[in-house]
């Protein structure tokens, strides 16, 4: 047979089961994710999400479902506790599909990452509910988790997409990036209706001028950090100091100080960001009699440190029981 007769490469495909300590709100955090799936890119539901990975040999896909004690889907996320409360493990599944073996412990590195899977949920909790008037909404909602990213440049791209306006409207502007600059997965790593890669930043620099839809200024916002992306001039990656990150995007003209706290909660899993400025932050601390004017609050979060990025996650809760709307 000629090597052009052979067919598709097969997928390396790995099956996990991964006990995940209490307290963990696995349904909250699988619940963001697939609030904010990106068509072809992402697909989830309230008890599982699959997404593409442009990883460091290839492509690949991840799918993560939440398991209860039998092994079988959560039947009901909404229960109060995330599927996973104060006195039981949640066991959580996980399946990856790679085009070269060599980038399946990056792919599952990132998916504890995704998920927060190796955070100590139990001390941020206990911390957080020393202040009486965080301890209902912990008591509430134990075991929050960040939402993290597989993609830190991707993440990037897609909050500022997501400033100011709905998450529907992101999502629909995401879906045409991705259809427009994005890549086809290889047969083999695709899943379900995830077939697509993202926009990579060489794409956006090169082209986005062109096929960007959308305010201009937005557009030569993404052109400008993709340019920057490619020549080395801003990195956006994981374990990189969070002072350093956030020097460098608020430099580039349309990203503010939220944006670059909200990234670098997202993709380095920064713990002790207070967003402070966010309206719906300021109404649920005001929901629970906390201050609701920036300053004063931020005075008063000095006693959650180091674990501000949580009481944020907590305050948007109080008044939506969901995570923020950008990206």
């Amino acid at each position: 047979m000629r090597p052009s007769d052979a067919g598709p490469a097969a997928a390396h495909v790995s099956r996990s089961v991964t006990d995940v300590p209490a307290p963990f709100d696995g349904g909250g955090v699988i619940r963001f994710l697939s609030w904010h799936a990106v068509t072809g890119a992402e697909e989830g539901d309230a008890t599982s999400f699959t997404q593409s990975a442009r990883l460091a040999h290839g492509a690949g896909t991840v799918s993560v479902r939440l398991l209860d004690a039998d092994g079988d889907a959560d039947g009901d996320p909404h229960d109060g506790d995330g599927g996973g409360g104060a006195g039981s493990a949640t066991r959580v599944e996980v399946v990856t599909r790679v085009e070269h073996a060599d980038d399946a412990v990056e792919l599952m590195a990132g998916t504890r990452r995704l998920l927060g899977l190796d955070v100590d949920a139990a001390r941020i909790d206990a911390d957080l509910a020393r202040d009486p008037a965080l301890a209902a909404a912990v008591r509430r909602t134990p075991g929050l988790r960040i939402p993290g990213t597989l993609d830190p440049r991707g993440t990037l791209f897609r909050t500022i997409v997501g400033q100011q306006i709905s998450v529907a409207s992101a999502r629909a502007t995401h879906g045409r990036m991705t259809a427009d600059l994005g890549e086809d997965l290889p047969a083999s790593v695709a899943h379900g209706s995830v077939t697509r890669l993202p926009p990579s930043a060489s794409r956006i620099a090169r082209d986005g001028a062109e096929l960007l839809r959308g305010p201009a200024r937005r557009t030569a916002t993404l052109v400008r950090l993709a340019e920057a992306l490619e020549t080395g001039e801003l990195v956006v990656e994981h374990g990189m100091p969070r002072a350093e990150l956030r020097a460098a995007l608020v430099a580039f003209h349309g990203v503010g100080p939220w944006t670059a706290d909200y990234v670098a909660m997202r993709a380095l899993g920064e713990p002790d960001i207070l967003l402070s400025g966010d309206l719906i932050v300021r109404r649920g601390a005001g929901a629970l009699g906390l201050p609701d004017e920036a300053r004063a609050l931020d005075a008063r979060a000095a006693a959650w440190s180091p674990w501000r990025s949580y009481a944020t996650l907590h305050l948007w809760r109080v008044m939506t029981d969901r995570m923020p709307a950008a990206g």
